[in-house]
């Protein structure tokens, strides 16, 4: 009986003794939790930002193509019309502009 006994003891002792531990070890281990819960919060945060960084991005380089082809296509009209006779005239005749000997007929009433 008496080696039930000590056996029950040394249970005993032993779950003491693991409880003492967890009881020791629980401040760490709550700090542990906080300090990753803070660490994902501040990540999260980050990651969100970030791609809201990065869709603005997209659409500024999305801008900045559009405007560089349609500098590109204001260059070569400007230089067509600087250089290009038949464009000049094709212009000119858009604001009603004509040559001082070209006469047009127009109707009669």
């Amino acid at each position: 009986m008496r080696s039930r006994r000590n056996t029950i003891v040394i249970k005993r002792e032993i779950e003491s003794a693991a409880s003492s531990i967890f009881r020791r070890a629980l401040p760490f281990l709550g700090a542990i939790l906080l300090v990753t819960m803070l660490c994902a919060t501040i990540n999260y945060q980050a990651i969100k930002e970030y791609r809201r960084e990065e869709a603005i991005n997209r659409e500024l380089n999305t801008r900045i193509e559009n405007a560089t082809s349609e500098n590109l296509a204001l260059q070569e009209e400007i230089y067509y019309l600087q250089t290009d006779v038949d464009t000049i005239e094709r212009e000119a005749k858009k604001f009603g502009l004509e040559y001082p000997k070209e006469k047009f007929s127009k109707p009669t009433k």
